[in-house]
């Protein structure tokens, strides 16, 4: 097979996923490019493991989330089979499904494009009909179809759909329908343990409880988790990938229009039937991320060049800036320009926060308290990891009592105001709050560890994916994350009070304990 990249390329491709590997985003990664006229380079980079086995072509990788449009495809040929159609009601496919709040019926287009208002889904377990019957115990906050929430397990409920419509295991009829006429003879919509001598070792932080920092990017090796929902069971190579690439390419898919028909998500990005739809460098670009016990992976199909590539990490992260560099290097060579230099770690501007608040400094250098100094890493707008010893649990957030301006901060239970800060000093809160705060722990691989502080009256949830999430009193008891737009569906209940402390709490079914001394 022809190569896509030149010797140069895939050299400056090569030295930016060694970098990645140095920076300990993954041991591993192994990235392919192709096109629509079958050229390809694929390279693997690095290790399959901690002991430093050399990673090959033929490793196999969790793709998570990508798995989701293998699915649609799926959909999207029985219904012109005549055996369903995108507006059934899930309860049309699944009898006994039922989820509180009141709202009208979920389609399978809803469970598509993340629009059912189910929520994310914690995967207290290994796949099972179970997850989906204990929806009845959550509540959805917005009619089906008015706003975007990913939903893991509004996918997997879709998968169980379709085995009870095709009378298939999924695995066996994602296989049939997409992987074999494929010719992804190295893939599977199975994560096995049969199997698992086949993949690279996941990774993970080995400090998953602390917010993301380059100073913790410590890896141990992942828990394997077996799994055959929808929302992400497909492992394969970056050779097989490629295939899937240039089907995409090429508008293979039946409805593939349809796939690609997008409505914004929550952060504007408009999202079809599991496919998110973006744009670079002025040209359409079609794709998803995926995320696994170990494993991360990007997807882009630039559909105007006719370009794609995948990114496959056996680590927490290195995925995305791989494949986007791969995409940009594929279309200078197309376009006879000269080779993008590689991307460099986005610079973190401190301006907006330097001052005093109390006891601690900010500068454009980083934070600093007691005499000790510590840098910040971005994690989201305002909200900040650091490597300070005094404060390296928790992540540093910097609010704006009104207007624009920064004037205090917030690090886990505690506040400081900045000098100009104006506003008031005391904050109220149901008594009952006091026995929440702290660390809690589960064996959940997908969820780990979450924090939870109480600070100027208001409860919110750490977790180092996802930030500093508020939550909010829900009327039905618990509590909800909340957001400018609404309450989220996810829910949080704290039970097990011992000794005026809160000793587990419960999140979507999944049950966090009280870590000791916490």
């Amino acid at each position: 097979m022809p190569l896509l990249l030149s010797s140069d390329a895939a050299e400056q491709l090569r030295t930016h996923a060694e970098a990645r590997i140095g920076a300990l985003d993954a041991p591993g990664i192994a990235v392919a490019v192709t096109g629509t006229d079958g050229d390809e380079s694929l390279l693997a980079v690095g290790h399959a493991d901690l002991a430093e086995t050399p990673l090959g072509p033929d490793h196999r990788f969790e793709i998570g989330s990508i798995s989701k449009s293998f699915a649609a495809i799926c959909v999207l040929q029985l219904e012109r089979e005549g055996a369903l159609s995108l507006d059934d009601k899930l309860v049309q496919h699944v009898p006994w499904f039922r989820v509180r709040g009141g709202h009208g019926p979920i389609t399978l287009r809803h469970l598509l494009m993340h629009r059912s208002g189910l929520p994310v889904g914690a995967e207290p377990g290994p796949s099972s009909p179970a997850h989906i019957a204990e929806l009845a115990d959550a509540q959805t906050e917005w009619e089906p179809g008015a706003r975007f929430w990913y939903s893991n397990v509004g996918y997997d409920a879709l998968g169980y759909a379709l085995e009870l419509r095709s009378g298939l295991p999924l695995p066996e009829l994602i296989g049939r329908r997409v992987l074999a006429p494929l010719g992804m003879s190295a893939s599977s919509a199975h994560i096995a343990p049969e199997d698992r001598r086949l993949l690279a070792d996941g990774h993970e932080r080995l400090h998953p409880h602390l917010p993301r920092h380059p100073s913790r990017s410590q890896l141990a090796t992942a828990p394997f988790t077996v799994s055959e929902g929808a929302s992400g069971s497909i492992v394969s190579t970056a050779g097989d990938m490629a295939r899937y690439v240039r089907h995409l390419l090429g508008r293979g898919p039946a409805g593939f229009d349809e796939m690609i028909d997008g409505l914004p998500d929550d952060e504007g990005i408009p999202y079809g039937l599991g496919l998110a739809i973006t744009e670079r460098g002025g040209h359409q670009v079609v794709g998803h991320s995926g995320g696994m016990v170990g494993y991360v992976a990007q997807m882009l199909c630039d559909m105007d060049a006719g370009i794609g590539a995948i990114a496959l990490s056996n680590g927490p992260s290195g995925a995305r800036t791989v494949a986007e560099y791969a995409l940009d290097l594929a279309r200078a060579e197309r376009d006879g320009a000269d080779l993008p230099d590689p991307p460099g770690d986005p610079a973190i501007d401190l301006t907006a926060y330097a001052g005093r608040y109390g006891p601690i400094t900010v500068s454009e250098s980083g934070i600093e308290a007691g005499g000790v100094a510590g840098t910040l890493f971005e994690h989201a707008t305002d909200t900040y990891a650091t490597d300070h010893p005094e404060m390296c649990e928790t992540f540093i957030h910097f609010g704006r009592s009104e207007g624009e301006r920064v004037d205090h901060l917030i690090a886990g239970d505690v506040w400081h105001p900045a000098a100009e800060y104006a506003g008031p000093t005391e904050f109220a809160h149901p008594p009952q709050w006091d026995a929440y705060p702290g660390l809690y722990r589960s064996h959940n691989p997908w969820f780990p560890a979450a924090r939870v502080t109480l600070c100027r009256g208001e409860l919110a949830v750490e977790q180092p994916d996802y930030g500093r999430m508020p939550l909010v009193a829900h009327p039905t008891g618990g509590f909800a994350t909340g957001t400018p737009e609404g309450r989220l569906p996810e829910r949080y209940r704290f039970d097990t009070v011992v000794d005026g402390r809160a000793q587990r709490m419960d999140v979507g079914g999944c049950r966090l304990y009280r870590a000791m001394r916490s």
